[in-house]
């Protein structure tokens, strides 16, 4: 089993933000939840489905 990667994210306003390791592109994350794993914004489009990454703090 592949583990998740972690990725540096850089907090704008209530956003987290990211560039996604899976396709290269800004994904945002609600930043109420706080860091830690989420789903990529494009699983279903080349992503397999449910991978994710990890988020830290810069």
């Amino acid at each position: 089993m592949v583990e998740d990667p972690t990725v540096i994210a850089r907090r704008e306003g209530d956003d987290l933000v990211v560039i996604c390791p899976h396709c290269g592109e800004k994904h945002r994350h609600g930043a109420g939840g706080g860091y830690g794993h989420r789903i990529a914004h494009c699983s279903g489009r080349g992503t397999p489905a449910g991978r994710g990454y990890f988020l830290t703090e810069a």
